[in-house]
């Protein structure tokens, strides 16, 4: 197994690596999040930061579309060669082509960029679906750009020739869906990950309670989950007990996102209920391997 495998109960804990300080997100804090963007958008740097990543254990990776990060793990695949899933659509990214080209504008530009296999892909699943895409319905149209946004990961030239493992939709998204009700989206994105892609499809979202309903609904349910657990409660919607019962029952793989608040939860407090929840994956940030000091947490 994974060196970053640590035992809980029956189950093993596993670390995935998420880019969002090379984006400068932080949870509490904006100039911590742009100087840790700085720091990362060195090269350099951030070959350290997966180098340390790797050795400390850590063997997966989620991230968005980033040229740069997909250089540095292109030209160390085999001396780092982390399992690379991916989150789509780069939401901040098709907020900044919004504003320049318009919604319809910014999806055409994913489409162009797209490799001729996969733009013949999106026509196709597009004439299947010509009821949905005329009557304009939110599921089918979101569902067509996600797949034009994740197209771009199979590009060998966007890739590097790495191989996607999981495809993951991005929370505001999966969010939106959920408060519009629109369950069509899960499972035509499912669908459309495995069926045109042959990946495995995930979720990201901050409400987990919701979602897991939803799924456990549908015949073919999404089996990887992202979402928040942490003693706070924070960013559990609608509240922390409703999330952690509807973790209970849950059948899929749960990821535990900000387990820890950046850090603001002492160990003393987060690890234990960390294992106390018998998830088997947990997040981590880039910015914590910026730290000389930093090791896994004992989970």
């Amino acid at each position: 197994r994974f060196q970053s495998a640590r035992l809980v109960g029956e189950t093993l804990m596993e670390f995935i690596l998420t880019d969002r300080s090379l984006h400068g997100q932080h949870l509490f804090s904006k100039h911590a999040g742009i100087e840790a963007q700085e720091t990362l958008s060195q090269k350099q740097n951030l070959e350290k930061v997966l180098r340390r990543a790797w050795e400390s254990g850590v063997k997966q990776i989620l991230c968005i579309s980033n040229p740069l990060l997909t250089e540095v793990l292109t030209a160390h695949a085999r001396e780092w060669p982390f399992e690379y899933s991916v989150m789509v659509p780069n939401f901040a990214q098709f907020v900044r082509d919004s504003s320049h080209y318009g919604t319809t504008g910014a999806a055409v530009r994913r489409v162009m960029k797209m490799p001729l296999l996969g733009k013949i892909k999106l026509a196709k699943v597009g004439a299947l679906n010509a009821v949905g895409v005329l009557q304009s319905r939110f599921g089918m149209l979101m569902t067509l750009f996600l797949m034009a946004e994740t197209g771009s990961f199979f590009s060998a030239k966007s890739s590097g020739g790495m191989k996607v493992k999981r495809v993951f939709m991005h929370p505001q998204v999966a969010d939106l869906a959920l408060s519009l009700g629109c369950a069509e989206l899960f499972i035509k994105f499912e669908k459309m990950v495995r069926g045109e892609f042959g990946a495995e499809p995930g979720i990201v979202t901050r409400n987990f309670a919701a979602l897991a309903a939803l799924l456990k609904n549908q015949s073919r349910p999404v089996k990887w989950v992202m979402a928040p657990f942490n003693p706070r409660g924070y960013a559990m919607n609608p509240d922390r007990e409703s999330c952690e019962k509807a973790l209970a029952s849950f059948s899929g793989n749960v990821i535990a996102d900000y387990w820890n608040l950046a850090g603001t939860i002492p160990a003393s407090e987060s690890e234990p209920r960390l294992k106390t929840l018998g998830v088997r994956f947990a997040s981590l940030e880039m910015s914590d391997f910026l730290d000389d000091k930093f090791k896994l947490p004992k989970i």
